[in-house]
């Protein structure tokens, strides 16, 4: 009988047993014994309590019935088990009944893993914090603990938590990973572990980004095993979490302290960091960074302290980036600093970027590393060197893949030959199938995107998916370039050294953007988007299963009610699509003006003026704007302004005219998040240079925008309505919004993602202004 699969019976058994324990039996005592004896110990006194009640119970209950009140006395109860299961990294006690685990990187439930009541999960959680003079009750809901063996804990009780108790465990492998087992892990490529060497033996600061779970720390501690034994380490932490000191042989470790039961004695990782610089390290390693820390941390990789190492939470390197922005205006007396004055501080501390996520099916691959070039325009410039191909899917549910070099060869490799660390360029040439381009596949209807990275690397979208065509193949450059020669001369364009890129429509209406050398570093690349003949509607697209009749019908509402939507979303993942689909409710009597970067929009409306930016000519002459053209509109009295997509300045210009009088605009914006897309709207209207401060500008934004709609492409090539959220206003100073729709994703079945569409159960504010307008719309379907 396992501990964890007791009957009701065995377990009052295992109750009365353990209290009688309590009460005859001299705990204290009982506590110094070693492992062996207090086993032997339990096993006599609750043997001698079942001879002397007469009760009849079987050598191996007897057996479950000592070790669950061992568990229960010294241990952690019912997770006993499960913390003894070397391939478990996380367990979740989302209630008494409600076990789940991370076993091989795959999150699944343990049915057979419970807790009697709320009261033993409070009664575990108590054991957890009381050896660390930590509390937990209804004035201090959270906390945050270790366990004997190194493994995190948070606990959550009510109010906060409305699950009852909860508890969150982070568990460690004994023997931390090395690179070897990285390698055959399939996170990274033997050459990919060769230039991460070099790059932390030659005394490049790196930055390790990605999402919880995705495997940062393990990277971070595998990069710090790099650093050679003759420098002196100093790690700083939140939760002691870095193992690497068990190879270095000079590391001071430290670790952040939370306040104690009157509140006094916190120190905070900023204070730790400041601390460092003067205790002379030739490194500093921080485990995350957070908060105003960021800022200290940056000025110790540029004075003195090169090839210092930290983790970030985000989705990309320029989100990384953004991050850090955030973090460092957070630090007492930056608010006053430039925004170019800290990307140009980030530029100069940071070299590397490593980006890791944990994919669907569990694997954590570093999914891109960049390096960081310098700023161009105001942006911060990052190059990718490596980056994982994703290819699709497995029957098991399991995501593959490639790693590739990009064909970009680091600026740095000069100093990290200085270093004789035996990197070459021949190691970032990549690695293109051999194929050959057919005329054949721009007649194909079935094909939405054709992509040609180079001579040697054609990919295609049909049907939603990516392929990459492995048959086809340009013999060289030169027969690229003539080819694209084909394409961009009938449209009286050129393409050279003197005016190296290119954006032009085919006859029918196809997009193409080329870009050659110098600007490319991997010979000509092609972009081809083409185009449904008709667009599609919002009907289409519920067959499709992107979004349900109810959530269009609640979309048409906004629209003819004349509410601002933005729509966010990542490349190709259907936003364009999407506000298509959405501008065809707008009532036929309105002025439309349609403003885009790349004419793609297709409104069947009869009162619509399409306007278009113009690139510079060879001379750099003749550039129109979408700033310009946004500005323009509003002397040409528009209904409403569509643009297809705010990437810049326009973004303040859009925002206000929202704001007067031209009710019921869209845009769209690469975005991972609605609070993402609001974060890089910001951005964009600080680039106006307007003498707006932050703060307006988001007063500005949530005044002006109602609701948001988040696309998302699948990693089975589906477009889904991630997420459609009411935007409520300004809390604390931050954008507020609230969800009305989410779609869950439920599994991965014969390569194709499953989900639904989840109403949140929010009665969004707009609705009253949808009755006005005579749409009604059932929120619970």
């Amino acid at each position: 009988m396992a501990s964890y699969e007791r009957t009701h019976v065995q377990n009052q058994l295992v109750r009365h047993y353990h209290d009688r324990l309590l009460r005859e039996a001299n705990l204290a005592s009982l506590l110094t014994l070693p492992p062996d004896q207090l086993r032997t110990r339990v096993e006599a006194l609750v043997g001698q309590m079942i001879n002397d009640e007469g009760r009849l119970i079987t050598q191996n209950e007897r057996t479950a019935i000592t070790k669950a009140i061992l568990d229960e006395t010294i241990g952690f109860g019912p997770l006993e088990q499960l913390l003894g299961d070397p391939f478990i990294t996380e367990i979740m006690v989302n209630g008494p009944q409600a076990i789940f685990v991370e076993r091989n990187g795959v999150l699944q439930s343990e049915p057979n893993v419970a807790f009697m009541s709320e009261d033993h999960v409070r009664h575990i959680i108590d054991r957890v914090v009381a050896p660390l003079g930590r509390r937990i009750d209804e004035s201090s809901p959270m906390v945050d603990a270790r366990l004997p063996d190194g493994s995190r804990v948070n606990a959550i009780v009510p109010p906060l938590s409305l699950n009852g108790p909860t508890m969150t465990i982070r568990r460690f492998r004994k023997t931390p990973f090395t690179v070897d087992d990285m390698i055959r892990n399939g996170t990274l490529t033997e050459d990919m572990a060769a230039f991460l060497r070099a790059c932390v033996t030659a005394r490049l600061s790196v930055l390790v980004s990605g999402g919880t779970g995705s495997g940062k720390t393990t990277l971070l501690n595998v990069l710090s095993g790099f650093i050679p034994s003759d420098e002196r380490i100093i790690t700083v932490e939140d939760a002691a979490e870095l193992q690497f000191y068990r190879v270095h042989p000079h590391v001071l470790r430290m670790e952040a302290r939370p306040a104690n039961l009157e509140g006094k004695g916190e120190i905070t990782i900023r204070q730790l960091v400041r601390n460092a610089l003067r205790m002379r390290p030739n490194r500093i390693v921080v485990g995350e960074v957070r908060g105003a820390e960021a800022l200290d941390m940056l000025q110790a990789m540029n004075t003195g302290h090169e090839g210092s190492m930290t983790t970030v939470h985000a989705n990309s390197p320029i989100d990384a980036f953004s991050r850090l922005e955030t973090m460092v205006l957070w630090a007492e007396g930056a608010s006053q600093l430039p925004l170019q004055a800290i990307r140009e501080q980030l530029v100069s501390a940071i070299d590397i970027v490593i980006q890791e996520s944990r994919l669907p099916g569990g694997e954590r691959r570093i999914t891109s590393i960049s390096e960081v070039q310098g700023i161009k325009h105001g942006d911060i410039i990052l190059k990718d060197i490596y980056v994982y191909e994703h290819k699709g899917v497995s029957d098991t549910g399991r995501v593959f893949g490639d790693f590739t070099p990009t064909g970009v060869v680091p600026k740095d490799l000069p100093r990290l030959r200085r270093y004789n660390v035996g990197i070459e360029r021949a190691q970032f040439t990549p690695h293109y199938i051999e194929s050959e381009l057919g005329v054949e596949l721009f007649k194909n209807p079935d094909i939405t995107e054709i992509m040609i990275n180079g001579p040697d690397t054609v990919y295609i979208e049909s049907g939603g998916r990516m392929q990459l065509l492995e048959h086809i193949k340009f013999r060289d450059e030169q027969h690229l370039l003539n080819v694209i020669n084909t394409i961009v001369a009938p449209l009286g364009r050129r393409i050279d050294e003197a005016s190296p890129m290119v954006d032009a429509r085919l006859p029918d209406g196809s997009r193409v953007n080329v870009v050659i050398d110098p600007l490319s570093l991997q010979g000509p690349v092609v972009t081809i988007r083409r185009f449904r003949p008709a667009a599609f509607t919002g009907y289409e697209l519920i067959e499709r299963g992107a979004l349900t009749q109810t959530m269009l019908d609640f979309l048409r509402g906004c629209v003819v009610s004349k509410l601002n939507l933005l729509i966010s979303g990542g490349t190709g993942s259907g936003k364009t699509t999407f506000l298509n689909a959405l501008s065809a409710f707008i009532p036929d009597h309105e002025r439309l003006v349609t403003i885009e970067d790349a004419a793609e929009l297709r409104l069947t409306k009869s009162h619509v003026v399409r306007l278009e930016a113009r690139q510079p000519d060879q001379y750099g002459d003749g550039e129109v704007t979408i700033r310009q053209l946004v500005r323009n509109a509003l002397r040409m009295r528009p209904d409403r302004i569509i643009v297809g997509e705010v990437r810049g300045a326009e973004a303040l210009d859009m925002l206000q005219a929202m704001n007067t009088g031209h009710e019921g605009s869209m845009t769209t914006v690469h975005a991972n998040s609605p609070r993402d897309a609001f974060s890089r709207l910001e951005t964009m209207a600080l680039f106006a240079e307007s003498g707006l401060t932050n703060s307006a500008v988001r007063e500005q934004m949530t005044s002006t925008l109602n609701v948001v709609v988040q696309i998302g492409r699948l990693v089975d090539g589906q477009r889904r309505c991630l997420d459609i959220s009411e935007v409520l206003g300004i809390e604390n100073g931050a954008v507020q919004v609230r969800p009305i729709w989410r779609w869950e994703q439920t599994g991965v079945q014969d390569e194709m993602v499953r989900g639904r569409f989840v109403p949140t159960g929010y009665v969004p504010q707009c609705m009253t202004r949808l009755e006005s307008y005579g749409v009604s719309v059932d929120l619970k379907q």
